[in-house]
């Protein structure tokens, strides 16, 4: 009877250390809200944004173009090149790189162009009334402006790159401290450190923060909007990073540059498409990526998030 027990005893101790051992390993994600948009679109130069019914795109030439949900009525927009699509109400917003990345603006019909600002404006994301976007030509600091082109005013001193918005918070990496996660309020104020380390392609969903760490390989990491839980997500070699749901959509360059998926702890990991692979951006049921060629070319592709309907966009 005393060895039963002492049995037992030793049984639920041995049971109780694999439960605290097992505790005390990387919390899982969970759920992540749903979006048509990939939250790290902006972050890889915002090549494709949807509204409704209708996505818009960097085509062939760099040109905007719109394409209906269900693959109809393909139309080009402007002969601008764009980066930074954003589409809000009736216009569609965009960094014209023909014009030095100015601020421009385009009725959904292609009427009303318009010029908005004169800086070199990256990382564009537009807010209500306000564009907020990171000014090359003022060593990368964040500006607002109103769509209107009123009211343009600088919002920080740091120099930021992969700028997120997530509510009322501005996330970005900071040049100025080693390309460690900054956040701040959109006024500019609440100003908090959440890492230490190179952080490039910053995705925000939900409450946590996805991004690369150059630090680690490039590594795929993530943290918590308030700079905990830091979590290795997977390792090595990733570029163009774009979270959608509970799935990542990236490039990896120590395997040819392929476009992969894989979900949000790093598993069920899938490739979708050969060749290299860039600027990945979601719209609805689609990736939109350039991919390069050996004679140095990009050219558009895109492709459905379950790896089937790949198309060259002509």
């Amino acid at each position: 009877m005393v060895r039963v027990v002492r049995k037992i005893g030793i049984l639920l101790v041995f049971m109780m250390a694999i439960s605290l051992f097992a505790g005390c390993g990387p919390k899982k994600v969970g759920p992540l809200p749903e979006s048509s948009t990939g939250a790290g679109n902006i972050s890889s130069k915002g090549v494709a944004d949807i509204q409704g019914d209708w996505i818009f795109f960097r085509g062939k030439e760099g040109k905007l173009h719109k394409i209906k949900t269900d693959g109809s009525s393909k139309t080009k927009i402007s002969d601008d090149k764009v980066y930074y699509i954003k589409a809000s109400g009736e216009w569609v917003y965009y960094a014209n790189a023909g014009d030095g990345s100015k601020l421009y603006k385009i009725k959904a019909d292609g009427s009303g162009r318009a010029k908005i600002n004169d800086d070199n404006s990256l990382y564009t994301t537009v807010v209500g009334e306000w564009i907020y976007y990171s000014n090359r030509k003022d060593d990368d600091k964040v500006y607002k402006i109103k769509t209107d082109g009123s009211s343009r005013t600088k919002v920080n001193d740091d120099r930021s790159q992969y700028m997120n918005i997530a509510g009322d918070w501005i996330y970005y990496s900071n040049s100025r401290d080693d390309d460690s996660i900054y956040k701040m309020k959109l006024d500019g104020t609440g100003r908090v450190k959440l890492n230490k380390e190179r952080s490039i392609y910053l995705n925000v969903i939900g409450d946590w923060v996805f991004y690369v760490s150059t630090t680690e390989n490039d590594s795929i990491y993530r943290v918590k909007t308030d700079g905990t839980e830091r979590t290795e997500v997977a390792e090595g070699g990733h570029a163009w990073l774009n979270v959608v749901g509970n799935n990542i959509y990236c490039s990896i360059y120590t395997e040819g540059d392929k476009l992969y998926k894989m979900n949000t702890e790093g598993g069920d990991k899938k490739v979708l498409s050969d060749g290299a692979c860039t600027e990945v951006n979601v719209a609805g049921d689609w990736i939109y990526y350039m991919v390069q060629t050996p004679d140095a070319k990009s050219i558009p592709y895109r492709i459905k998030k379950d790896g089937t309907g790949k198309e060259e966009i002509n």
